[in-house]
């Protein structure tokens, strides 16, 4: 069976026949796919907020597709909408909310899940983003949906209760997970909803303000609502890329299941580079460190390159052994991706970035992180870094980017 039959045939094998607890006896009809929309423009992306909102009024639910959304702006409350072709009706006047609370997430999922059931789910994360960590200003942006009222953003590790909660409420995984907001399809990220969510959508990089493409997107579901998850987030990835003509873009499909996998395999390299007596696989890995293909925020590499150049570099059959082991499960890990050329090669876009800072201090708050803890992946760092230092970055958050 090949790598895509089998990841298509998981995707297929979690969603068939169910219908949510919570619609028995209420006779609420169950649709193909339920869209929820946790649009947090509480923050200086509140007319970005209100485009795509109209973006997705263009296309709106169909007999066959519940689209969904919780917008908290700038300077009004919150409001959940049910998404019409032309139209965006009330459903609830929330008032002020604070949209960057996990717990905030949980509660729309659940009850979108609850008043609009269907066979597959996807839930959108709508904000500001950057990664595994929190940190914003003079510090790198991460963490995802900053709400400006509260001052409050969701993290990493709750976004890994969030799935979990969301998860058990379906009765299994959540079938994609996207982020329309910068730099979030991060091997932390996605390792730490691993259990809980079958596909990640979104970016290794920053996204410019207009963000997701939505109506692009929408018009393919509405029009073969039965796809499968792994089709409609490849055409999510395409579609995302293919709006962008002078701006930089990349957008991939993480499955996340495998990152299991691929954990195994990375822990494995990184045993096989501090086995090495010869000092080989030490200045490979520091001149990889030089090269390999960084983002906005330059802590970020893209991993599957970095691997690349590390096997490039050796000699060693068991060095480049270890490299091919990760490198094989590329194409399971991510099964989609796309990149914009300017200013990227795309063939050093891979779809997945890791934390991988060219020099000086990293976090201590990334020991806390599930892949921290699971991997030997703070070990390298710690062996390529030297002992972990509190530190600053120089990226500062931009204004129109998410």
């Amino acid at each position: 069976m090949t790598h895509r039959a089998f990841v298509l045939l998981f995707a297929l094998s979690s969603i068939l026949a169910f219908v949510p607890a919570q619609a028995v006896g209420k006779s609420l009809p169950v649709k193909e796919w339920t869209i929820l929309v946790f649009l947090n423009a509480d923050n200086n992306l509140d007319s970005f907020g209100v485009k795509d909102l109209g973006e997705m009024q263009k296309v709106g639910s169909t007999d066959q597709v519940n689209v969904v959304v919780q917008m908290d702006r700038l300077k009004e409350g919150a409001k959940r909408y049910f998404v019409r072709k032309g139209a965006a009706d009330v459903l609830a006047d929330l008032g002020e909310v604070d949209m960057g609370d996990y717990k905030g997430l949980v509660e729309f999922a659940k009850w979108g899940a609850t008043q609009y059931p269907s066979k597959r789910t996807m839930v959108i994360v709508w904000n500001h983003g950057s990664g595994w960590d929190k940190r914003r200003g003079r510090v790198a942006v991460r963490g995802v949906s900053y709400d400006d009222s509260s001052g409050n953003n969701i993290t990493t590790e709750q976004l890994g209760v969030a799935m979990g909660q969301i998860a058990t409420h379906l009765g299994r995984r959540l079938d994609i997970l996207g982020f329309d907001a910068c730099l979030m399809n991060m091997f932390e990220v996605a390792y730490e909803v691993r259990a809980n969510v079958t596909f990640q959508v979104g970016s290794e990089e920053t996204e410019p303000g207009d963000g997701w493409p939505y109506s692009a997107w929408l018009k393919s579901l509405t029009q073969a609502p039965t796809q499968a998850p792994m089709q409609l987030a490849t055409t999510m990835v395409k579609a995302y890329a293919s709006s962008y003509w002078i701006s930089k873009a990349t957008q991939s499909a993480i499955f996340c299941p495998a990152l299991e996998r691929l954990r195994e395999k990375t822990d494995l390299f990184v045993t096989a580079i501090q086995q090495d007596t010869s000092g080989e696989a030490k200045q490979a890995i520091a001149s990889a460190k030089t090269k390999v293909a960084r983002f906005a925020v330059a802590e970020n590499a893209d991993f599957f390159d970095l691997v690349q150049l590390f096997k490039k570099a050796v000699t060693q059959p068991a060095l480049k052994a270890a490299a091919d082991a990760v490198l094989g499960q590329q194409q399971i890990v991510v099964t989609a991706n796309a990149v914009h050329a300017i200013p990227f090669d795309p063939k050093n876009i891979h779809g997945l970035a890791v934390y991988f800072p060219r020099s000086g201090g990293w976090w201590s708050a990334y020991r806390r992180l599930a892949f921290a803890k699971d991997s030997k992946w703070d070990e390298l760092l710690s062996g390529t870094l030297g002992a972990p230092l509190p530190g600053n970055s120089p990226f500062d958050a931009l204004h129109g980017i998410r």
